[in-house]
């Protein structure tokens, strides 16, 4: 799907909501952050919304004064919004300001904001890494049999091993192999030497996605190319060392015209490692 152009509704939201960031005092880098988007879509929007930039690297004046937060405010904030999993909305109609007010509260106060839309990272599911070694590790069930004994899909399932750091087994001409996916990605020269280049954080610990990137990494184009089509990733590989959903790089993907490849089968990274010579044909996703 393509980029929304600059009079989209969403767009003339999200400007709208980065202008009101950067007369508050927050640096493009912050906004972006804030938003869940790249630098460069960030300044766009804001050259769209007619606001004025500072040339690069002089920086610029910060407001001096900031308005009190209320009371209130700060005794209910963190437990509606982490809490009770409020949305910015909800809390701003709680309290009866605007939304972007709500945004600079969370700021000042330190309470990162969730990523937005179904992309969203915080509130994903994901099965107890205890679960997961009980039935997919001890009793051998399979990542369908596990799938129909949690009611969530099998994407979930394999979702939940990667990020628990597990050993998933994949299927081979000679039997079945175990393969700890994080462990293959970051022991991987190519992968690790392009993260490198690109000053993309190694974080090859397991965890859920938004602990590990509690900022997902800026996706520049030349990233996406080198990550998809340099290493071979596929967007779920990608989300595990960029910490940007899936879902975002796969339009990301398509925004900046790198067909994707075919649904199922291994992923050319996936092949090398295991040592399979790769697919004819097309090559699978």
């Amino acid at each position: 799907m393509p980029e929304r152009g600059p009079t989209s509704p969403d767009a003339a939201a999200l400007a709208q909501q980065a202008a009101a960031l950067y007369d508050e005092g927050l640096s493009i880098r912050r906004i972006a952050a804030e938003l869940g988007l790249s630098p460069s879509r960030t300044r766009r929007l804001l050259h769209g919304a007619g606001v004025a930039l500072s040339p690069r690297g002089r920086g610029r004046p910060r407001p001096t004064t900031r308005v009190p937060i209320p009371p209130e405010v700060v005794e209910q904030l963190a437990t509606l919004y982490l809490e009770r999993r409020l949305t910015r909305a909800e809390v701003a109609d709680h309290f009866g300001v605007s939304e972007n007010r709500v945004r600079v509260w969370l700021h000042h106060l330190g309470i990162r904001t969730r990523t937005r839309g179904r992309a969203n990272r915080e509130d994903r599911e994901r099965l107890a890494t205890e679960l997961l070694e009980e039935l997919y590790l001890r009793r051998g069930y399979t990542a369908d049999q596990v799938a129909e004994a949690t009611g969530v899909s099998r994407r979930e399932v394999l979702d939940s091993l990667h990020d628990a750091g597990l050993p998933v087994r994949v299927p081979v001409p000679d039997g079945e192999q175990q393969h700890v996916l994080l462990e293959e990605l970051y022991g991987d020269a190519t992968v690790v030497a392009t993260l490198r280049a690109h000053r993309v954080p190694l974080v090859p610990r397991p965890g859920l996605l938004h602990e590990r990137f509690p900022v997902p990494v800026p996706i520049s184009d030349l990233l996406l190319k080198d990550l998809y089509e340099g290493c071979g990733l596929s967007t779920v590989q990608m989300e595990l060392v960029t910490g940007q959903p899936s879902a975002t790089l796969r339009e990301a993907l398509k925004r900046v015209g790198i067909p994707l490849r075919g649904a199922g089968g291994l992923s050319p990274f996936s092949r090398r490692c295991r040592g399979l010579p790769p697919e004819p044909g097309p090559d699978r996703r």
